[in-house]
């Protein structure tokens, strides 16, 4: 008797060593997948990262880089770049901003010395942000460099994040 259950014993654990294998396999399969997600979502959070410090960075260049000459397209780059609320604020001050460049004549060319993500929500962010400009008017013909930390809130429209709110800080 002994002899004639050998077959049927090797017969399962042969079954039972490929169903191992199956499970092993579909497991390995799962975690690949999952794996695969994880990668894919840690991408899509890095590009909306950088996508919300570089719109806060470019609204910053915008606002630094200004000339009396072209005052009124320079202020258009700054609401192009805004939401609806931020874009009535600076929209109130265009009057005012356009006869201070014409009046003292000046040139400001701004640039980025360093830019970080503070914090972010689902579609919000606070982005920090040195920069510096060498600005150039009536009183200072040759320049005069300047530095400036700003606090930048930008927010998701769309497929695009625009600024909601700058802030100087002192």
């Amino acid at each position: 008797m002994a002899g004639s259950s050998a077959p049927s014993d090797r017969a399962l654990t042969r079954t039972v060593a490929v169903a191992a294998l199956a499970v092993l396999l579909v497991g390995l399969a799962v975690l690949a997948f999952l794996q695969t997600l994880s990668i894919r979502h840690h991408d899509d959070l890095d590009a909306s990262r950088s996508a919300a410090v570089n719109a806060a960075s470019g609204e910053v260049i915008a606002l630094l880089t200004v000339k009396h000459a072209t005052a009124t397209s320079d202020l258009q780059r700054l609401l192009d770049g805004s939401t609806a609320g931020f874009h009535d604020q600076l929209e109130k001050q265009a009057t005012t901003f356009r006869k201070a460049l014409t009046a003292g004549d000046v040139t400001s060319i701004g640039a980025i010395a360093a830019a970080a993500l503070v914090s972010m929500t689902g579609d919000h962010a606070v982005v920090g942000i040195a920069a510096k400009a060498t600005v150039k008017n009536k009183s200072s013909p040759k320049g005069e460099p300047r530095n400036y930390r700003l606090t930048v809130t930008v927010e998701k429209i769309g497929d695009r994040w625009l600024v909601s709110g700058l802030t100087f800080v002192v």
